[in-house]
């Protein structure tokens, strides 16, 4: 399914300056910028309640009214969250990498892969 997006000039110039820049479309630079927008991997309660953990303690440390024990509880957070970010990233480059190969071997999926290789035999 396909949906018509009117947007100013001026934007549409941008995207495509942008879509030049990087040797892509228009329309391939505007799916890359969703998928940035719209995580693949939906963020969970657990996520934002450590996010505004963060911002809480930050926004504190900031005043400096932080004490040592915030300040460590702090630290933990951050190094959870990066922890997390980290590991849906492997797995975000894992699964492109997996579309890359299956593009490359002219498969779309396991199980066309898994007959191919059966019919080549």
């Amino acid at each position: 399914m396909s949906k018509t997006l009117v947007v100013p000039d001026d934007v549409y110039e941008n995207l495509s300056r942008g879509a030049r820049q990087r040797g892509v479309t228009v329309k391939s630079l505007l799916k890359n910028i969703a998928e940035l927008v719209v995580p693949r991997v939906p963020i969970t309660v657990e996520d934002h309640r450590r996010g505004e953990a963060i911002e809480r303690l930050f926004a504190r440390g900031q005043e400096g009214t932080l004490s040592s024990a915030e300040l460590a509880e702090l630290d933990r957070l951050i190094d959870r969250h990066y922890e997390v970010a980290m590991k849906r990233a492997e797995k975000m480059i894992a699964e492109k990498e997996r579309v890359a190969k299956r593009r490359k071997n002219g498969t779309k999926g396991t199980r066309r892969a898994r007959a191919n290789n059966f019919s080549r035999q």
